[in-house]
């Protein structure tokens, strides 16, 4: 146990409203003294449709059970960390960088408060605030700062749902920085850059550019709605939907091009969103460029020929991402297959974990 860390271990914690997933990681360091990060025991639990509603938990005393059911079962082994950091959903959570007029650093907390109240969709008095300063520029007479906010009573609920499970949060964070901490370097944060993370009840818009999130959105789209539609037009089960889903996806030489069609025409409203999220980073962010590339994630992202639909779309270069890839790869082959399985999903959950372990590095 480090002596400079009170908190020796924690997994992160991804809860959503239909899966809930964990992963433990641990730091360790090869003879050779550089450190990388290993992955010690991950799960993925269905939730009973209900429990969980756009992110807010209907039955705290249930959802608990299921974590503690989730932990006991991991694969390889079950889990004894009881430090826990944990996601809030992004409809639940505000981000948002800003720029304030220099000040004294113990001046900041209020100005913060005041310039961010006018852009909150939730009052203020019922929110919990947090932010990071990001840097300053002497020229403009500006600080740049990083700014989330999510309501209180949520994060309340989350709190009081781990402890019931045995957990001590460590942290509760918004969504968008887990995944971004997992898919992206340090390097990579400072380039623009566009993630869409296609989940199975919603899609997450995430812009990065200058080392952070800059901008969020969360859309209705989702991989529950290209499965709905593929249902309802070819009248196969859910099983058989999900399956031409993945499968034939929007490539033209698969499936007589048939549930291409279907997917392409789910997809304008997240054109339309992808569109907006661009125009965005153009007005605030850089007026004379686009981000560089496009990062596609989420469970439901694996959809064949994605990606270049996207790229025609957006005219910029596009790619699904490996959530893991920070991650050194599992010997073990069964265990690897069962992670493969289950990884697309996996993006916030190993980001939270990479946060958790971060400052726990043991010797090989």
């Amino acid at each position: 146990m480090s002596l400079l860390n009170p908190f020796p271990h924690a997994f992160g914690l991804d809860i959503t409203n239909y899966r809930m997933r964990f992963v433990d990681i641990e730091r360790k360091r090869n003879f050779s003294g550089k450190s990388y990060s290993s992955l010690k025991s991950f799960n993925q639990i269905e939730i009973p449709e209900g429990l969980v509603r756009d992110g807010e938990i209907k039955d705290e005393k249930k959802l608990s059970d299921l974590i503690k059911s989730m932990l006991a079962t991991a694969i390889p082994h079950k889990t004894a960390a009881k430090f826990v950091v944990a996601s809030l959903p992004e409809p639940k959570t505000f981000i948002k960088v800003i720029k304030i007029t220099w000040m004294e650093e113990t001046e900041v907390p209020q100005a913060v408060k005041w310039e961010i109240e006018k852009h909150l969709p939730f009052s203020i008095d019922e929110v919990t605030l947090d932010y990071k300063i990001l840097g300053s520029n002497q020229k403009e007479n500006k600080i740049t700062i990083l700014v989330g906010a999510a309501e209180q009573k949520i994060i309340q609920s989350y709190h009081r749902t781990l402890k019931l499970a045995g957990l001590i949060p460590l942290a509760i964070e918004v969504e968008a920085i887990a995944i971004a901490r997992d898919l992206l370097t340090e390097t990579d944060l400072e380039k623009p850059s566009l993630i869409i993370d296609i989940g199975r009840s919603r899609t997450n818009l995430i812009l990065t550019a200058q080392g952070s999130v800059q901008f969020t959105t969360s859309l209705k789209f989702s991989g529950e709605n290209i499965v709905q539609n593929i249902m309802d037009e070819l009248a196969v089960t859910r099983e058989e939907a999900v399956r031409l889903r993945d499968l034939c996806g929007v490539d033209p030489r698969r499936c007589k091009g048939e549930v291409r069609k279907i997917i392409f025409n789910s997809f304008d409203n997240l054109f339309k969103h992808t569109n907006i999220t661009l125009q965005f980073y153009q007005d605030h962010v850089n007026a004379s460029g686009l981000p560089e590339k496009i990062l596609l994630t989420g469970s439901s992202s694996m959809i064949a020929g994605l990606e270049s639909i996207i790229t025609d779309e957006t005219k910029i270069p596009s790619a699904i991402v490996n959530p893991s890839a920070k991650l050194k790869p599992i010997r073990n082959g069964q265990i690897n297959e069962k992670f493969i399985n289950i990884l697309p999903g996996l993006s916030t959950a190993i980001g939270l974990a990479l946060r958790g372990a971060a400052s726990d590095v043991h010797e090989e």
